[in-house]
């Protein structure tokens, strides 16, 4: 078995996705009649108010309804149009040791040691089907998952554990034969600590601090208070479930980041 295989004889199947064609002329269909029907309610509801049948509050709220209706159900005929034209059928497994993805005739098999970035774009609300999980990967290729993918909030809590352990072991290696670890245009992760712009601070100084989405950087003063110097937002971090897990073993001095002569 190739040992970029993720599919081991004790890997666990995380989760599994399926986008094809077929489904998404399905969904253009139900698009189509939903956009046909809020039309037929509009032209109905205005034929009632003349002369006016039925209080014409009431036309009025179930025209905006309708109006409504029509528009998203447009705007999802459009975006599925789109997507029928542009993207081949593709399958996605992802398992506790990495992930497998098929796109038309292509087969791609990762483990979690090889993803080099991965970004969570998850700001907006639960309840809106937007953002993305972005994986760059050691030999230059993106992969996103998308909402047409599933619920990227369940996913990422899904493969989370596996991609933070895989990308501290990474960093922890690198750090050992001292070369530094590049997290984030003003994060900068050393053996002895981290720089935030031009400032450096030691593991035993730092203190971090999530707060709305972002990562407060502080440092720890001689009287036992800290101060901000850098609040950073979580998805701009690459690999920060990776890094959290990392700068906690270190600044508990649980692992030693300085070099070792292998």
């Amino acid at each position: 078995m190739n040992a970029s295989d993720p599919r081991g004889p004790h890997a666990n199947l995380l989760y599994w996705n399926q986008n094809r064609r077929s489904q998404r002329r399905q969904a253009l269909s139900i698009a189509l009649v939903l956009a046909s029907s809020a039309a037929a309610a509009y032209a109905a509801m205005n034929a009632a108010s003349d002369p006016p049948l039925i209080n014409s509050l009431w036309l009025d709220i179930g025209k905006l309804a309708a109006i409504l209706l029509l528009a998203i159900s447009c705007s999802r005929f459009v975006t599925q149009l789109v997507l029928a034209a542009s993207r081949p059928n593709q399958t996605i497994y992802l398992y506790d040791q990495g992930f497998t993805w098929h796109q038309g005739r292509s087969q791609k098999r990762y483990r979690w040691n090889q993803v080099q970035q991965y970004h969570e774009n998850l700001r907006n609300p639960a309840l809106f089907p937007w953002g993305s999980l972005r994986f760059r990967m050691e030999d230059e290729r993106v992969y996103r998952l998308r909402p047409a993918h599933g619920n990227l909030r369940r996913i990422a809590r899904l493969i989370r554990p596996y991609l933070a352990q895989a990308a501290a072991q990474k960093m922890r290696a690198q750090l050992q034969h001292d070369r530094p670890v590049r997290l984030n245009r003003n994060l900068l992760v050393w053996p002895n600590g981290v720089t935030i712009r031009s400032r450096e601070i030691a593991w035993p100084e730092l203190e971090l601090r999530i707060r709305h989405g972002r990562l407060q950087f502080r440092q720890r003063r001689t009287n036992g208070s800290s101060r901000i110097v850098k609040s950073i937002p979580l998805h701009k971090i690459s690999h920060v479930a990776g890094f959290l897990q990392l700068s906690q073993s270190a600044m508990r001095g649980e692992h030693d980041l300085r070099y070792v002569n292998h």
